[in-house]
């Protein structure tokens, strides 16, 4: 009885731990995207009027031209500020992948080590049992490890498209 109370209070003691980590990555996301969103406003809030002003002004077609410049910092900015917003939540999910990984990995060996002690030590049946156990296990495993790949695959696509946006924009400003 003394066994399975303290593997219990073990297994709680690792799960508040996970817990713990897991609220300090969120309160640390948190903060770092009030911080971004914070410096975005106080960098915009002048050059939106500036852009609201020259708007204004528009009399005809020929002074498009010092409209286009005076959006193209505009543009530049929000595509810097979704490129920080992006590493911020690439960072955070990264952080929680391994966190979740460690504790799949964790959970997989204690369940292990109980079917072998269970195989041991049980009646004649039981090797059957735990085979179909492993075997879900193993099927389970190899689900999670499709979804941590789609993930990253996800993430790799969108840093492309951030990237690919980027060098179009540092074109288009080239080009003007």
């Amino acid at each position: 009885m003394t066994t399975t109370f303290d593997q219990f209070s073990v297994a709680q003691e690792k799960t508040l731990a996970k817990l713990s980590e897991l609220t300090a990555i969120g309160t640390s996301t948190s903060s770092k995207l009030m911080e971004l969103n914070m410096a975005t406003l106080k960098d915009n809030s002048s050059k939106v009027a500036e852009t609201a002003v020259t708007f204004a002004k528009l009399k005809d077609m020929s002074s498009i031209g010092e409209l286009q410049a005076t959006v193209q910092p505009n543009v530049d900015m929000v595509k810097d500020y979704w490129k920080a917003s992006m590493d911020i939540a690439s960072a955070s999910s990264a952080e929680v992948s391994k966190i979740f990984e460690e504790s799949v990995n964790e959970t997989n060996a204690t369940i292990s080590e109980n079917l072998d002690t269970l195989e041991k030590n049980a009646y004649p049946g039981a090797p059957i049992l735990t085979s179909t156990i492993k075997s879900v296990m193993a099927f389970a495993n190899q689900a999670f490890d499709t979804t941590a790949k789609a993930q990253k695959q996800t993430q790799d696509a969108v840093n492309t498209t951030m990237t690919s946006a980027t060098k179009t924009t540092s074109r288009t400003k080239k080009k003007t």
